[in-house]
C-alpha cells in the first residue's frame, strides 16, 4: 500500500532495487517506474565507530587492536 502513495521507494543497494522491480512490486513497477531508485547510504563500520561512536572505537581497539579499521575481518576471526 505505501507503495502506491509513495513518492519514491528507495532500494538502497542498486541489486535490491532491481528485485523490487522485478519481483516484489513488479506491478507497481510497470505503472510507476519513476518512482524506484537507489541511494546507497554509504558509511562503513569503520568510519561510524571512530566518527560517531569513538567509545566503542576504544574498546574494540582495546580488546583486538587496531587492525579492525584498515582490515576489519581479520579483527574478529577469533571471536
Amino acid at each position: 500500500m505505501a507503495v502506491t502513495v509513495a513518492f519514491s521507494v528507495n532500494g538502497v543497494a542498486s541489486l535490491h532495487t532491481q528485485i523490487l522491480e522485478r519481483e516484489t512490486f513488479h506491478d507497481f513497477y510497470t505503472l510507476t517506474p519513476e518512482k524506484f531508485n537507489n541511494k546507497t547510504n554509504g558509511i562503513t563500520h569503520r568510519r561510524f565507530l571512530l566518527a560517531a561512536n569513538p567509545g566503542l572505537a576504544s574498546l574494540l581497539e582495546e580488546k583486538i587492536g587496531d587492525n579492525f579499521i584498515t582490515d576489519p575481518v581479520n579483527g574478529f576471526k577469533r571471536f
